[in-house]
Formats: structure tokens, sequence, C-alpha cells
């Protein structure tokens, strides 16, 4: 199908074609059932009346005298006739005058013939029995009607041509097409424009969205739109702002990359002109640890912000399964344990329950704890302590990490979430994307995040509730 408005038009006048014709087809035969009905009735009417006319006894004078009478009178009806089938008032010619369409003959009940016309047959019209039946004379069909009388015991046969009959079906059946044939070229006009009128607001939705690139994504009103298009322009709308997003992350990942790097890069530079400027290999050295410790920084950068791109890009289509957070957080545990050892941090899990299943995405989720614990080992100072704990509750579960390391004031708690936010700048390394990763990957879980002091006042304390998993 290529054309929407071609195939609707199309199938419309098609539809109503084929509804015409046999509407058409259904009334020409009703019609014709009527107009025999009605020719019939008029035969039978005219058979009774000749009969009627008959006298009981015929002798030869009476049945000359009737003869001519009749043919008189049979003459004049024909001639009617056919100034009714010509639509004229003019004479019609001699000759069809004398072409007969009615004739009759009368019997009596010794099959002998005792009237007719002159233009009928000297045989019987039909066979000696009441009723309709039809008949070959003359190369025309006729239509006969037989009737006994039983009390002048005479056969009367009164015929009529059928192409009388058939003149008047041809006219009604005329009149009945004439109208559909001229009025089809209209109606499929007025059809034409009907359909172009209704699907002028497809036209409309496909200018306003040859209007549309990456830097005019605006949403389509919706308002003003049929039933029938809404929900494509609202899956439309939807796929637009979701393009926009997209479009806008990659803007920001490449102006966050720009300007977490320039830093880091610059002291790099320093560092290296420095290294190549000193004599003594303590100074040397120093550099170059300098050099590493900002390379390290960078590395874990570069990292973060990879990992912040691809959650925005996948918890947009995540798929939730159902997890067993316990076996999660023990897996993390494991790969981050050296880091605390490193710094001779104590490092233990407390669990207290046994359900632990949740639905989740398993690889945002181990990003997210991946870097709660990271930031409290990073904070913490050495021979610090980092606990973390597991608790099942009545419908949730809680997850808490707790530190030994400075804190966060109660008035910036707000704020850590935010993207390169970092409380002291120049006294920390880090580059403000963990937590953000944090709340984006609870958010996509619907889990609730909560900031407290740790044990006795001291360090910071972070608690995540998780809705369980229906079993």
């Amino acid at each position: 199908m290529t054309s929407i408005r071609s195939y609707i038009l199309w199938s419309v006048i098609g539809i109503f074609f084929v509804g015409v014709t046999l509407i058409s087809y259904v009334s020409y035969q009703d019609a014709t059932n009527e107009i025999e009905e009605i020719f019939d009735a008029q035969l039978t009417h005219s058979a009774r009346v000749l009969n009627g006319l008959m006298p009981e006894h015929l002798d030869e004078v009476t049945l000359k005298h009737l003869k001519n009478s009749l043919d008189k009178v049979l003459d004049y009806y024909e001639l009617k006739l056919l100034l009714h089938d010509e639509g004229s008032d003019e004479q019609p010619p001699a000759e069809n005058i004398t072409e007969s369409k009615l004739v009759f003959q009368v019997w009596d009940q010794d099959k002998k013939l005792l009237i007719k016309t002159a233009s009928a047959p000297s045989s019987p019209l039909a066979a000696f029995k009441s009723g309709f039946t039809r008949t070959l004379l003359y190369n025309h069909d006729w239509r006969v009607f037989g009737l006994f009388d039983e009390t002048k015991k005479n056969w009367l046969f009164f015929a009529e041509r059928e192409d009388v009959r058939g003149e008047l079906v041809q006219k009604i059946s005329r009149r009945l097409i004439s109208p559909i044939l001229v009025g089809l070229p209209l109606l499929a006009l007025m059809i034409s424009l009907f359909v172009e009128k209704g699907l002028a607001p497809l036209t409309r939705l496909t200018e306003a969205i040859r209007k549309r690139n990456p830097k005019h994504l605006q949403a389509i009103a919706e308002d003003k739109l049929p039933e029938e298009i809404k929900p494509v322009v609202h899956s439309l709308n939807r796929f637009m702002k979701e393009l926009d997003e997209t479009l806008e992350r990659e803007k920001r990942f490449t102006a966050d990359v720009a300007h977490e790097l320039r830093t880091p890069l610059a002291v790099l530079k320093v560092h290296a002109q420095n290294t190549l400027n000193q004599e003594g290999s303590d100074q040397t050295m120093l550099s170059l640890d300098a050099m590493i410790q900002g390379i390290e920084r960078s590395t874990r950068v570069v990292d973060q912000l990879l990992n912040l791109t691809r959650l925005e890009h996948d918890l947009t289509r995540i798929d939730m399964k159902r997890i067993d957070l316990n076996t999660l957080v023990v897996q993390v545990l494991r790969e981050i344990a050296p880091l605390a050892l490193q710094n001779k941090q104590e490092f233990g899990l407390d669990v207290s329950g046994k359900g632990f299943m949740i639905m989740g995405d398993e690889i945002s989720l181990s990003l997210m704890t991946m870097n709660i614990v990271h930031n409290a080992i990073h904070y913490s100072p050495a021979g610090g302590s980092i606990a973390v704990e597991l608790e099942e509750r009545s419908g949730t579960i809680l997850l808490r990490v707790i530190d030994t390391g400075p804190g966060i004031p109660e008035a910036l708690q707000k704020r850590i979430f935010d993207r390169f936010y970092r409380i002291e700048p120049g006294k920390t390394t880090g580059a403000g994307i963990g937590l953000s990763i944090v709340h984006r990957v609870l958010k996509s879980h619907d889990a609730k995040i909560s900031l407290d002091k740790g044990h006795k006042g001291q360090g910071l304390c972070i608690s995540i509730v998780f809705n369980k998993a229906c079993d």
C-alpha cells in the first residue's frame, strides 16, 4: 500500500459502486416482477371483460359483427400503446399498427374456432387449460392467458407480446441507472474532497515532523489532533524527548570531561616540568609520586564519568530481576577489601535475617554499593573502621554503611548528590561523581536513602531502604 489517500478513496468508491450495483439489480428484479404482475392482472382483466361481452348463443352474423368491433377496439388500444412507447403526439406509420401486439381466440368446447383477431393464428395459442402460459408466435415470445367459461362452454385465449413488458422494464432501468451514472463522478469528487479533509491532520503532522531536527525537538501539540493520531504523536513526542535528553547528556558529558580533566592534566604538566628541572633525586621522586597520584585521580574521574554516562543511558530501559542483595554485597566487599586492608582499616559485614531478595539490576546495584563503600574507605583515616550492615525488616531490606571519617554537615547533605559537588574541593581528591551515581541508581530502583552520624556521633552513616521482592 503506497498511499493511504488512494486506498481509502478507491475503497470507498468501490464499495459504493458495488453497493449501488447490488441495490440496482435487486430493484430491477423487483420492478420486473411488479411489472409482470401488473401486466398479468391487466391481461386477466381484459380476458374476463372480453368473455363478458361474448353472447351465450353465437350465429354467423353476430360473430362477424363482434369480430369487426373487437378488431377496431384492439387497433385503437395498440395505437395508444405505440404512441405511448414512442413518447410523441405524432401518428405512427400504418405498418406499425398492423404489427399486432394483442391477439385473442374463442373456441367452443369441441375445440372449434369461433372467433379470433385478424393477426391471430388459426391454431390454438396454447394448450386448452386455464391460467398463464408462454408461447412462440411470429418470432416473438407471447404471454397467453387461458379461460374456460362453464356457462358458455367456451375457451378464450388472450395473448400479449412479451416485448411490451420488456420496453417498460428498459425504461425503468434507464431511469434508475442514468442518475447513478451521472452522479457517480460527482460523488467520487465529493468523496475525494472529504478524504482529503480527513487526512489533513496527517499532512500537518508530516510538515511538523519535517521541521524537527537535533536542535529543534520540541513536542508536537496533541490538543487539536484526531483521536486516531494522538497515540502516534504521543509516542513520537516521547521518543523526541528521550532523544533530546540523550543529546543533552552527551553535551554535558563532553563538558564535564573537559572540566574535570583540565586541572589534573595541568598539574601533571607542572610536575613533569619540575621533574625535568630537578637536579636532586629526592625532588625527582616527589614529583614522580605526585604525577602518579594525578594519573590515578584522572583515571578514577574518567571511570566514574563513563559509569555515570552508561547508567544514564541504560537505566532508561532497565530490566528488573530477582536479586539476592546479601550475595551482591558480599561480592562487592570481597573486591574492595584489599583497599581497606592497605589502609589498615577494620572492615566487616553484619547480616540480620534470611530473606534478602529484591527486584533490581545487578550491574547498577553493584556499582552503587562499590561507590558507597569506596567513599567510606577513602574518607576514613588509617586505622579507622568501616561497618556494613544488612537487616531484614517487614517488607523492606535495610543496607547501612558506617565509617569513621569526618562526616557531612547536615546543611550540606542535600547537595552531595549533585554532580561534581565536593564539600572541601582543595582537601579531597575525589571528583564529586560517586554519590551522583548512587542517587541515580536508587531513583531507578525506588529505594530511599538517608544520611546520619556514625557511632558515638563520629563519621557518617548511609542508610538505604529497598522494597522486598514478592515471593
